[in-house]
């Protein structure tokens, strides 16, 4: 099992410790992680020039990389949907570069969408990201992107997991893959999704996009923590565990005894074991405090249970 963490979830760390994205892969590698997750957001320049120093910064310390796009596939107005399709043709183009096992797209489709919130500051983001310093970037993006989790947990904790035409917005968001698995084929990226919101709130939707799209270059990301309340969390993981080409730990808080509060991590890794996974697992750490030191009880739990 190769235990990498996300970026966001050591954002405290970061800042304190006044790292660039440069920096992370060793910092990672000195405290036994294998791997950096990490998404369009938080890269400070799409540039190849920089995607190269930070594959460099990697392939030092054999540090993994998956890559995660930001996007909606969704929208019925047929030059935003282009744009989108186009936009995680560029990212696989970023993620080459960066020399990245595995590209996670984020399909949308939900009527309130975080992901809007995203479109104009990305929109600046691209004409700027030549113009800023890699930490200032960073930085800047960290902060937004903690806001932005924020956000989505209180809107997860209150909204039920809704969508508004549904069977449209599945058609065109496999369409959109349709179009784009070749260019990952032709890269070998694989694609995964995340039981993450929208249409791929509940997981027999991912599974359904996965079958029409037929490719061995696209697969699911489970996640253990993004379901919703209506949707047993291990029912979910053993739906979408057969599939599964990277997964996500979730955290947050722990008991005393190490355990986490809400997920099972002896049940939930035991699923993915039972499925014969053996490949990338991201911590996603979303508590407070220190957030280097949850992650690390997270890798821990991991440990104990694989």
């Amino acid at each position: 099992m190769q235990i990498l963490v996300s970026l966001s979830s050591i954002r405290n760390t970061v800042g304190a410790q006044g790292l660039t994205l440069l920096d992370i892969p060793p910092f990672l590698k000195q405290h036994d992680f294998t791997g950096l997750e990490l998404s369009d957001r938080e890269l400070p320049s799409f540039s190849p020039a920089f995607s190269r120093q930070l594959r460099e910064s990697c392939a030092a310390v054999d540090c993994r990389l998956i890559f995660d796009v930001n996007c909606d596939l969704t929208y019925a107005e047929p030059t935003r949907w282009q744009q989108e399709v186009n936009y995680v043709k560029q990212m696989l183009n970023v993620a080459r570069d960066l020399g990245a096992g595995a590209v996670r797209v984020c399909l949308g489709g939900q009527s309130f969408s975080v992901q809007k919130l995203w479109k104009a500051r990305r929109a600046a983001h691209l004409e700027e990201k030549n113009d800023r310093s890699p930490r200032k970037n960073l930085t800047s993006a960290l902060l937004l992107n903690r806001w932005v989790l924020r956000l989505a947990h209180a809107v997860r904790r209150t909204l039920p997991a809704t969508v508004t035409a549904l069977e449209e917005k599945m058609v065109r968001a496999t369409s959109a893959l349709i179009d784009v698995v070749p260019l990952a084929a032709r890269y070998r990226l694989p694609i995964v999704i995340e039981n993450h919101w929208g249409i791929t709130s509940r997981p027999e939707n991912i599974i359904a996009i996965i079958d029409a799209v037929k490719s061995p270059w696209l697969g699911a990301c489970p996640d253990f923590g993004n379901f919703p309340r209506d949707v047993d969390p291990y029912d979910g993981l053993k739906t979408l565990a057969p599939k599964a080409l990277h997964a996500q730990a979730k955290s947050a808080r722990f008991c005393k005894d190490g355990e986490e509060k809400t997920i099972d991590y002896r049940r939930a890794l035991r699923i993915l074991r039972d499925c014969s996974y053996d490949g990338t697992l991201t911590i996603e750490y979303e508590g407070g405090g220190r957030d280097l030191e949850g992650c690390i009880r997270t890798r821990a739990l991991i440990l104990k249970y694989w």
